[in-house]
């Protein structure tokens, strides 16, 4: 494809639009390079050379055309005024068309009464003078109307305390945290932990081992803590000799391995890591024992507040959420231990605390 082609296509498909609409810019780009066929890099300069050329055509036509079209249009524009008033006299201009917009014409400047001394108004007071900016005051000078300040909300402490006055002077009792539970202690020593095993020097070690070690232990600890002249077959069948070797005795073989002395709670087993998070952790679990255990024997109906008031600088360590996370829950589990009385009142449904805590 050539540059001439692609011009002479271009022009000619300009053209024939230009016929069409009668302007020549009313002639796009999209509508001339989809007849010419050409891409949009190489029609945009020869469209914009046609028209400089059609523009110079344009204002190259002779005198006489121009006066002579000039005049043509004089008769039209006379011919038409004629019909639109029947006769010449009293000429005007032609309305304008329904849609045309029309200027706003300006209200007559209103006639004032001529003022005297005794009715004088200011200047700036005087209606249809315009005044400017410097007249009229700051907009923080307009008065508004005053607005009640709001009450200061009261603390949690405050309100805690209000009523911790109120149970107290009704005679109820206070919410005080019970005391942390006790460590288990592990019992001393006594010959009747191994009187009666079928055998006793064995039963004697392993309750002495037990005693000093305050916790249950599986069969392969004490296989390892046993003096070697004492130690029952090999440590592969370890369970099944103890088990043997203490049947009589006050030491006995529970579910999952465990050796303790029958009659007495069994210390659970549980694993800790030591790290921070897990300190914090178990001194989470401790907390909320106190105060589950405390809901359960107050006896009454209480609040957030109180626990916050109750608790004091000890909850601070875990959180502004973690209290009301944990009776969120305790409230939402399918037996629930606290029900929601009214806003911001909840009651023990008497569900036991060793449910919901954890029990060392």
């Amino acid at each position: 494809m050539t540059k001439n082609n692609l011009r002479a296509r271009v022009y000619q498909a300009a053209d024939e639009l230009f016929i069409v609409s009668g302007s020549l810019h009313s002639v796009g780009q999209r509508a001339v390079r989809d007849r010419a066929k050409g891409g949009s890099n190489d029609v945009g300069p020869l469209l914009d050379d046609w028209r400089a050329s059609r523009e110079a055509m344009l204002s190259s036509r002779p005198a006489a055309l121009a006066a002579i079209a000039e005049e043509f249009a004089g008769r039209l524009w006379l011919m038409a005024q004629l019909l639109s008033r029947g006769s010449g006299d009293g000429i005007h201009p032609m309305p304008p068309p329904p849609n045309a917009r029309t200027p706003m014409a300006r209200p007559a400047a209103r006639t004032q009464p001529p003022q005297t001394k005794a009715t004088a108004v200011p200047a700036t007071a005087q209606t249809g003078q315009r005044r400017d900016a410097s007249n009229y005051g700051a907009f923080s000078d307009i008065p508004r109307p005053e607005r009640p300040a709001k009450a200061a909300k009261p603390s949690a402490k405050r309100v805690a305390t209000a009523r911790n006055f109120q149970i107290r002077e009704a005679g109820q009792k206070l919410f005080v945290l019970v005391d942390p539970k006790p460590p288990l202690q592990p019992g001393v020593l006594t010959a009747a932990d191994w009187t009666g095993a079928s055998n006793e020097k064995l039963a004697e070690a392993v309750a002495t081992i037990l005693r000093k070690n305050g916790n249950r232990l599986r069969a392969f600890d004490i296989h390892k803590r046993l003096p070697k002249n004492l130690r029952p077959g090999t440590r592969d069948h370890a369970q099944r000799d103890l088990k043997l070797g203490l049947f009589g005795s006050r030491i006995e073989w529970a579910n999952g391995g465990w050796f303790w002395f029958k009659g007495e709670p069994l210390p659970k087993h549980r694993v800790t890591l030591g790290t921070p998070a897990a300190e914090k952790r178990r001194q989470g679990d401790v907390l909320w024992w106190r105060i589950a255990h405390t809901i359960a024997a107050l006896g009454r109906d209480f609040t957030q507040a109180e626990i916050e008031d109750a608790c004091g600088d000890e909850l601070r360590n875990f959180g502004d959420t973690w209290l009301r996370l944990r009776l969120m829950r305790m409230r939402e589990r399918p037996e629930p231990f606290i029900q929601l009385v009214s806003a911001g009142i909840m009651r023990w449904t008497g569900l036991d605390p060793a449910e919901i805590v954890v029990e060392d």
